[in-house]
């Protein structure tokens, strides 16, 4: 394993995400797979090469993690505020010595100027206090850092499967930025 940065404290955490997934941890993978399309994208936009440190925010079961993890080798960290989406995580490794950090993304445990990308993939809307957590985020880039976040549109989520549950719809397009 490779070793990220802490803090010299982790620092107290907020109140956790809006959903736990715990509850669906071993099973979620059969539900949501890797996008190859957004893999690609995170590789080019992040600039990911085996010398960068990677910040995968909120990594869940570490679809892009290890999929990014696979392709360019970089030292790479798994975040998520669920510890049964990384014991998910852990057991998919495979020796590839992922970092899987159980934290809050509200409040960072990594000290400033820590990674050259971070990116988060349909997590915006789960986050409490976006600005404070994106204020972390600049935080603990990198002064070059890019930070992407990949989430889905009001216009996509209005044409998807989900018109044929009108309720759904209207709850995704309120908590979706």
């Amino acid at each position: 394993m490779i070793n990220i940065p802490f803090t010299k404290a982790v620092p107290e955490t907020l109140e956790g995400s809006k959903t736990d997934y715990s509850k669906i941890a071993k099973t979620y993978d059969t539900y949501r797979h890797v996008r190859e399309i957004w893999l690609s994208k995170i590789i080019e936009f992040c600039e990911v090469e085996a010398d960068k440190v990677i910040l995968d925010f909120g990594c869940g079961t570490g679809r892009y993690t290890l999929g990014i993890s696979d392709v360019k080798n970089p030292t790479i960290c798994g975040l998520d505020p669920s510890i049964d989406m990384l014991k998910q995580a852990a057991e998919k490794d495979d020796g590839r010595a992922v970092n899987c950090i159980n934290a809050d993304g509200q409040i960072l445990p990594f000290r400033d100027f820590t990674f050259d990308s971070i990116f988060m993939t349909l997590v915006i809307h789960h986050l409490e206090d976006k600005e404070k957590a994106i204020r972390d985020v600049f935080r603990t880039l990198k002064r070059d850092g890019m930070c992407i976040i990949m989430t889905t549109s009001h216009s996509r989520i209005k044409s998807s499967y989900l018109r044929v549950f009108p309720g759904l719809i209207e709850k995704d397009l309120a908590r979706l930025p």
